[in-house]
């Protein structure tokens, strides 16, 4: 999820610096992911067995998912933007 999200945010960054650092946070993000898969192998876990998903956790990976494309309140979808502050607001939103 969090690379198409970091994509999405970037896409819709105003500037060239913004889009710069949205590329760095979106691979330290991966970096992160590496780093904490390789420690699940290293301790032997499974986590689709050990592991039920809480509902908070389901919840916040939707609305995750609503803002980065846009469907929250008061804007409307990524592809049917209006204006460039409503695109901007997305990456903000996501980013956020």
């Amino acid at each position: 999820m969090l690379n198409p999200l970091y994509e999405l945010a970037e896409d819709c960054a105003d500037d060239d610096d913004a889009k710069v650092g949205i590329s760095e946070l979106r691979k330290a993000g991966l970096e992160e992911l590496k780093m904490h898969n390789s420690l699940v192998q290293e301790w032997g876990l499974d986590l689709a067995k050990e592991n039920n998903i809480n509902s908070a956790t389901v919840k916040y990976t939707q609305f995750l998912l609503a803002t980065a494309s846009g469907k929250i309140e008061g804007l409307k979808g990524a592809g049917k933007l209006a204006t460039p502050f409503e695109k901007t607001k997305i990456a903000a939103y996501t980013l956020g």
